[in-house]
């Protein structure tokens, strides 16, 4: 199986909520910004499949493939809809970890942003099961579970989703409402 992995706390919430690990691993995240920020996940990633022995595939960071997928938006004026930007998200990582595992022999996806306390799980799920369907391979779902008392700890940790857009969210939040 190929696991798309969006982040070092999502992948242990994944683990934790029951989602298999014995799968090779797929940080494809061109929604993360500033760079900084996406290099502070990779590492956190890394070390959790060192430590677990798993196999870390780490493509090029190209975040205009993220811009490009919300240009429409941009365009219309509609960057603070946040579900559509969501979902053209979802569907550019998890259509392009599809693609991958179907040209590298991977029969099945998943992804760890199913575990996101950040993300709208329904969406990750209906997403991923159309883009496995797409590329001829199947999807693993997972189910939902309440994992708010679970925290994490010894590795970077954030407090947005990665995107331009959420971490102007964030910010508003802390320092302007």
């Amino acid at each position: 199986m190929l696991l798309h992995v969006c982040c070092a706390a999502c992948l242990l919430r994944y683990e934790e909520s029951g989602g298999e690990m014995g799968a090779d691993l797929w940080f494809y995240n061109p929604n993360i910004y500033p760079r900084t920020e996406y290099d502070a996940r990779r590492e956190a990633v890394r070390q959790i499949a060192k430590a677990k022995g798993l196999e870390l595939i780490i493509p090029d960071y190209q975040p205009s493939d993220y811009f490009a997928a919300q240009k429409k938006l941009w365009q219309e004026g509609k960057t603070e809809d946040r579900a559509r930007r969501c979902l053209n998200c979802f569907y550019l990582r998890l259509g392009k970890t599809a693609e991958f595992a179907r040209e590298n022999g991977y029969p099945r996806v998943s992804s760890t942003m199913l575990a996101s306390k950040y993300l709208n799980h329904d969406s990750v799920e209906r997403v991923g099961r159309e883009m496995a369907e797409k590329w001829g391979i199947k999807w693993v779902g997972l189910a939902p579970r309440d994992l708010s008392e679970f925290h994490p700890k010894g590795f970077y940790q954030q407090n947005f989703c990665g995107c331009l857009f959420s971490l102007h969210e964030k910010t508003q939040e802390k320092y302007f409402l």
